[in-house]
């Protein structure tokens, strides 16, 4: 039985660690946050964790816009990836993880992490919640106060081999460069269905084959349309329903203003680009047309965006979904 007061805590962000450390009274060096939102951005097939890092790193400083020299180094004493040879040093390590897509990834850049560094998998144990009250899901540990924690904490659960695979599977898909290897997922079963579903909404990360448009850079147009024009506002309003894919403000923001920079825009933009609130943000004509299917956005624009491990760019022949099916370019 694993004693949650001896072992090393990993999570997601620093507000689910402050609120773990305060729930079970752990010390500073009993919790390591996952420092980088695996969720966005490029994410290479590699075993070197230098390339990765610096990959990371480069992708980071342009999305935390008033961090542009974003580093690692910051988080020397609590981050994961740079504490991650403090792993084998420890009996037993504990993952904690809601529902949404970051925290079954974290799952799985764990055991990617435990394989690299040859760690003892028997050690590992997962802390997964999945809802509160019959209706009210947890997406992420970081939506839970110290009390929530307390009182509906599962137990922990040993991963078996079969599980572990499964995890190794949901990396390889997600760093891989070919969208098949997502379309294969998404059709097959898996013994962790909870990973399974997460891992599935990135089909709505592509580009729809109508409008051109991935599902976040759809929801920000339609809240500039029905919410804007002030950019805090309209991306509040993006963050608002619930869903498995969660993604942060700062990724948002980026997203919404690069919709600005490009050679048909299709939102226009006042006032500052590095603060949400002092930004003001209008759809265009055009992104009028792309958000009512009457445009495409990318054989207007081209596309320069990353889906785990594969870059989508050009504005010649590039994977589009067409409903929940992937059109393979």
């Amino acid at each position: 039985m694993l004693d949650l007061n001896q072992a090393m805590h990993i999570v997601g962000g620093a507000s689910a660690a402050g609120c773990l450390k305060r729930a079970l009274h752990l010390s500073h060096d009993q919790v390591l946050i996952n420092e980088d939102p695996l969720s966005c951005g490029p994410a290479p097939a590699t075993a070197d964790l230098g390339v990765w890092r610096s990959a990371r790193e480069r992708y980071l400083s342009k999305i935390f816009v008033e961090w542009p020299d974003f580093s690692f180094r910051e988080y020397v004493d609590i981050g994961l990836l740079m504490n991650a040879e403090r792993l084998d040093q420890e009996q037993a390590i504990a993952v904690w993880a809601g529902l949404g897509l970051p925290d079954q990834l974290l799952l799985a850049w764990v055991v990617f992490l435990f394989d690299r560094l040859n760690l003892d998998l028997s050690k590992l144990a997962i802390i997964q919640f999945e809802k509160l009250r019959p209706a009210q899901y947890v997406l992420s540990l970081g939506e839970l106060s110290p009390e929530n924690i307390r009182k509906y904490r599962p137990a922990p659960h040993q991963l078996d081999s079969e599980e572990v695979d499964e995890l190794r599977r949901v990396w390889k898909v997600y760093t891989s460069d070919d969208p098949a290897a997502l379309s294969r997922y998404v059709a097959g079963g898996s013994p962790m269905p909870i990973a399974h579903r997460a891992v599935s909404e990135l089909l709505y990360r592509y580009p729809d084959v109508r409008s051109g448009l991935g599902v976040w850079d759809e929801r920000l147009l339609r809240c500039t349309l029905d919410k804007g024009p002030v950019a805090a506002r309209v991306i509040g309003y993006t963050m608002a329903p619930p869903s498995l894919d969660r993604q942060g403000d700062m990724y948002l923001f980026h997203r919404l203003i690069s919709m600005a920079a490009v050679r048909s825009p299709l939102i226009s933009l006042t006032g500052s680009r590095t603060t949400m609130g002092g930004c003001e943000v209008r759809l265009t004509p055009f992104g009028q047309d792309v958000l009512a299917g009457n445009a495409n956005n990318v054989h207007e624009n081209g596309i320069d965006d990353w889906i785990g491990g594969v870059h989508l760019s050009g504005d010649g022949y590039v994977t589009f979904r067409s409903g929940d099916a992937l059109i393979l370019g």
